[in-house]
């Protein structure tokens, strides 16, 4: 059976940080098994009841009180749970679009983000696929939420489709999904209603970053480096304490 890979990102391409635009693009996915597909679907929904006493929605759909600090802790563990439990593994990237002059550039490091998603999977893919003795990798289904601005994807598909060739690994999509509303009960409207959690997880990452940035870091762009690719090391004097970036009322030094 094949490998599925989910994935949805939060922010825009814009910089015009003083009128709302975003300081952080986040890139997020999620790989599984698609035997385990409804049960992780039925844990996916039990983990958004007891966190957020609701179905399965998207970040920006998720009402004000939902996202106080407990409920995103609760979120976080529940699917930190749900990882290891079922190896429904999550990769996450973020770009500082403080780093980049223009949107275009911005959008073109979107591509290079998703590309980047594709590259760190297809090594963990190949190597469980041979210790569950396949001959050769499995196959993967990619798919994309439809709603994202995507006019990338021919060069994003065009650029994966060559790498997973030298690697001898064989790749479905990027494809567009639509959203859930929209589909029947059936394999696709279990996948579209998943990405809605991938959704939600981006929307978490992006939450932490702006924060961060925003009430925990010197006023200075976020670097970009090997050991620190998220943001910038914070100093000795300074100190990350969860709940004040998750509540920007608190800040602490």
């Amino acid at each position: 059976m094949a490998l599925v890979l989910l994935s949805d990102e939060s922010g825009d391409n814009g910089l015009s940080f003083s009128k709302g635009s975003s300081h952080f693009k986040v890139v997020c996915s999620i790989l599984l098994d698609d035997n385990k597909l409804d049960l992780i679907l039925n844990r996916v929904a039990n983990i958004y009841k007891t966190s957020f006493l609701c179905d399965i929605k998207k970040w920006s759909l998720l009402h004000k009180k939902a996202r106080k600090p407990n409920n995103l802790y609760s979120f976080l563990d529940s699917y930190e749970q749900l990882s290891v439990d079922e190896l429904c593994l999550p990769n996450v990237l973020v770009i500082d679009k403080h780093l980049y002059s223009n949107p275009d550039s911005v959008n073109r490091a979107t591509v290079e983000a998703y590309e980047v998603i594709y590259k760190r999977l297809l090594p963990f893919i190949r190597s469980t696929s041979y210790l569950t003795h396949y001959e050769v990798p499995r196959d993967l289904i990619w798919y994309i939420d439809v709603a994202s601005d995507r006019d990338f994807i021919n060069n994003l598909r065009n650029r994966v489709l060559n790498y997973a060739n030298a690697k001898r690994c064989n790749i479905a999509g990027p494809n567009f999904i639509i959203k859930p509303k929209y589909l029947k009960i059936g394999y696709e409207k279990k996948l579209s209603t998943l990405i809605s959690f991938v959704d939600v997880l981006a929307g978490i990452s992006a939450k932490y970053m702006e924060t961060f940035y925003l009430y925990c870091l010197p006023k200075d762009p976020l670097c970009s480096n090997s050991n620190y690719p998220c943001g910038k090391k914070p100093t000795m004097t300074r100190t990350l304490d969860l709940t004040a970036v998750l509540n920007p009322t608190v800040r602490t030094i």
